[in-house]
């Protein structure tokens, strides 16, 4: 009896709520910033970002943001490459390419959770057609949302 009893509760307790993360893919966060205040902006015109993948031995380029106006943030997915390449698109001839070279983390919680894939940027490099500087802020990209990049505009008079 005593047996049946601890099987019993180790089968509930096998059955519980799953104790695994929610969101499953970690993203760089981009916060936009006015270079001279050092405060929030937000950016009033339309944005696109594409992200470049090198598939057999061509670049594939694929949208993966689009924006109408007023957004002073981006939170976009790596690649489980060590290099992503974003683009962001401001206008068809203005844009900013930005290359964040990563080392892959992989992460395991719980086992029944399966392995996460988490990032350390180890360097930035970015055009500067439209912004003016990025500042790695937090190195470590897991699921959880944080800031990772501040990206530094100028605010026109």
């Amino acid at each position: 009896m005593f047996l049946f009893t601890i099987a019993i509760s180790l089968g509930l307790n096998s059955c519980s709520e799953s104790n695994c993360a929610l969101e499953t893919v970690p993203a760089a966060h981009f916060d936009f910033l006015s270079s001279d205040m050092h405060q929030p902006l937000a950016l009033t015109s339309e944005i696109t970002v594409s992200a470049s993948t090198m598939i057999r031995d061509s670049i594939e380029y694929d949208t993966i943001y689009n924006a109408i106006s007023n957004i002073n943030s981006l939170s976009l997915p790596l690649s489980y490459s060590t290099k992503t390449t974003y683009i962001i698109h401001y206008t068809d001839l203005l844009m900013d390419k930005i290359e964040v070279t990563h080392r892959p983390i992989p992460f395991v919680s719980e086992i029944e959770c399966g392995v996460l894939m988490f990032h350390e940027i180890e360097d930035i490099q970015y055009t500067t057609n439209a912004l003016d500087s990025i500042v790695i802020v937090n190195k470590e990209i897991t699921n959880e949302e944080r800031t990772n990049f501040h990206i530094y505009y100028t605010i026109a008079e």
